[in-house]
C-alpha cells in the first residue's frame, strides 16, 4: 500500500516538472497558499493540486487564474515580476520603519526615497543638516542605498521647516547668492552620500499664503537650472516637485517647464489634495477625470509637452478627506463643508476602511472619478482595488509612475485585514508585476 502511495506520488510530480515546467499558479487551500504547476486543459488553466486532494472540479473554482487572461492572481514577489519603466517616489518619515517598503524576496517598494532632513539658515544662505532629524533617519537612508533604492534630499518646502518660498525667491533674484547656494547644496549631497535632490519650489502655485508671485518666470528657470545643472551632469537625481492642485496658476504664467525639461528628470505632480481649508468645498482626492483633463489641458501649452509627459510622476496618498456637513437637501460631492470642524481632517487607510464597513454610510463608487461614503452630517473620500487600479492604470499610459508624499497614512501595521502597506504595495503590484492582485480592500 505504502509503495503504491509512493508510485503515485512520484509520477505526479514527474508529471508536473516534465510536462509542464514554466507554467505556474497558486492554488488556495483553507488558509494556505500552495504553489503548484499548471497544465492547460479545454482552454482553461487548471491546478494539479494533489498536495490539496482537490477534484478537478475543485481545482477550478480554487485556481488563482484569470481564465481570460492567463494572469497569476495574486503576485508572486519572484515569478511575477516583470521588466518596468514606471518609477515610485516616496517621501520617507522616520515615523515608518524601512523594513515595510520592502517585500518577501528583498526588493524594495520605492524606487527613490526623498528625505527632509536639512533646513535653509537664513543667516548663512546655506542648507544645513537638521542634526535630531538627520541622527533617526540615518539608518534608514543607509538600508535603503543597500537595498538598491535612490535617496535624494529635499531641497524646500511650503513653510518655513526646510526652506520657504520667499527665501527661494530672494536667493534666485541674486546671482552671488544663488552661487553660494548651489555649491552649498551640492556640497551638502557629496558628503552625505545622497543620490540627487528634490526640489520643492512651490512657485507660484503653493497653500495658504505662501504664494510668491514677485519674480518673473526667466528667474525662476534660470534658478533651477543652476541648482540642477551640477547634479545632472555628475550622474545624479534631479525631482522638480510641485502642486498641481494650483497647476491654474502655474499654466497662467507661462510655459517654463520646456525650459527646464533637460536639466529635470522627474516633474512630481502633486494631485492628491484637490480639497480642504485651502478650498471651500468638498472636492475630490485625486478625482481621476479631473487630473485626466487637468493634464490634457496643461498638454496644450507645453511647447516640449512629450518630454514633459515622460517624466511626470503623479502623487496618490492613502489619506483622505472627512467634511462635516450641516442642514444638506442633497448628499454629493461637491457640496460646502461646515468650516473649522473638527471632523474636518485627514483619515489613514487603517480609519477609513473601518468606517467604510458601517452601515451608516452610503457608499457611492466611481472608478472614474473618485469613491466617497456619505451620511447626513459626514462625507469622506476612499478608494477600494478597481478605483486605486484604475488611477495607476492612468498614470501607465499618461506619465513615469507615482509618488506617495506621506507614506504614514498607508495601513502600516495591517489593521485593514490586507497586510502591512497594502495601498503601497497595490500601486507596486500594478506598476511592476505581471498579475492580477487579490481585492481585499
Amino acid at each position: 500500500m505504502l509503495a503504491a502511495t509512493m508510485t503515485s506520488v512520484i509520477k505526479t510530480l514527474m508529471f508536473i516538472f516534465i510536462w509542464s515546467p514554466d507554467c505556474n499558479g497558486q492554488c488556495l487551500g483553507n488558509k494556505s497558499v500552495v504553489e503548484v504547476k499548471s497544465s492547460i486543459k479545454d482552454s482553461l488553466r487548471y491546478c494539479i493540486a494533489d498536495c490539496l486532494e482537490l477534484t478537478e472540479d475543485e481545482a477550478e473554482e480554487k485556481c488563482v487564474f484569470n481564465t481570460i487572461t492567463g494572469k497569476i492572481k495574486g503576485c508572486d514577489s519572484v515569478r511575477s515580476r516583470k521588466e518596468s519603466k514606471f518609477k515610485i517616489i516616496c517621501y520617507f518619515d522616520y515615523d515608518v520603519n524601512i523594513s515595510t517598503l520592502v517585500i518577501e524576496n528583498g526588493q524594495p517598494l520605492c524606487d527613490i526615497l526623498i528625505l527632509s532632513v536639512a533646513a535653509f539658515n537664513k543667516d548663512t544662505n546655506l542648507l544645513e543638516m537638521k542634526t535630531e532629524r538627520w541622527s533617526k533617519e540615518i539608518s534608514a537612508m543607509r538600508v535603503a542605498k543597500k537595498l538598491g533604492m535612490k535617496v535624494t534630499l529635499r531641497v524646500g518646502s511650503w513653510d518655513e521647516s526646510i526652506m520657504h518660498p520667499r527665501e527661494f525667491t530672494r536667493v534666485a533674484k541674486n546671482e552671488q547668492l544663488t552661487a553660494i547656494f548651489v555649491k552649498g547644496v551640492t556640497e551638502l549631497v557629496r558628503k552625505y552620500n545622497f543620490d540627487g535632490i528634490t526640489i520643492a519650489w512651490m512657485w507660484p502655485g503653493c497653500p495658504q499664503s505662501s504664494c510668491i508671485l514677485n519674480v518673473d518666470r526667466k528667474t525662476v528657470s534660470s534658478f533651477l537650472r543652476a541648482l540642477a545643472t551640477p547634479f545632472k551632469v555628475n550622474g545624479k537625481i534631479v525631482v522638480y516637485h510641485m502642486y498641481g492642485v494650483f497647476m491654474s496658476i502655474i499654466m497662467a504664467v507661462g510655459d517654463y517647464f520646456s525650459e527646464i525639461v533637460d536639466e529635470i528628470d522627474y516633474f512630481y505632480f502633486e494631485d492628491h489634495f484637490q480639497s480642504g481649508e485651502w478650498m471651500p468645498k468638498t472636492d475630490l482626492n485625486f478625482n481621476l477625470k479631473e487630473t485626466r483633463d487637468l493634464m490634457d489641458e496643461l498638454m496644450t501649452k507645453i511647447k516640449r509637452a512629450k518630454d514633459f509627459r515622460r517624466k511626470v510622476v503623479i502623487s496618490m496618498e492613502p489619506s483622505y478627506p472627512s467634511f462635516e456637513l450641516r442642514g444638506q437637501k442633497v448628499l454629493k460631492i461637491g457640496t460646502i463643508f461646515v468650516p473649522n470642524s473638527k471632523m474636518t481632517k485627514l483619515l489613514k487607510m487603517s480609519e477609513w476602511c473601518e468606517l467604510t464597513k458601517d452601515p451608516a454610510y452610503q457608499l457611492v463608487k466611481n472608478a472614474e472619478t473618485q469613491n466617497y461614503a456619505i451620511k447626513s452630517d459626514n462625507i469622506f473620500m476612499f478608494d477600494d482595488q478597481e478605483s486605486l487600479t484604475a488611477k495607476v492604470n492612468f498614470v501607465m499610459e499618461f506619465g513615469a509612475g507615482v509618488g506617495l508624499h506621506n507614506l504614514v497614512p498607508d495601513d502600516v501595521n495591517g489593521e485593514c485585514g490586507c497586510g502591512k502597506m497594502p495601498y503601497l504595495k497595490l500601486i507596486f503590484n500594478t506598476l511592476k508585476m505581471d498579475c492580477e492582485p487579490i481585492p481585499c480592500f
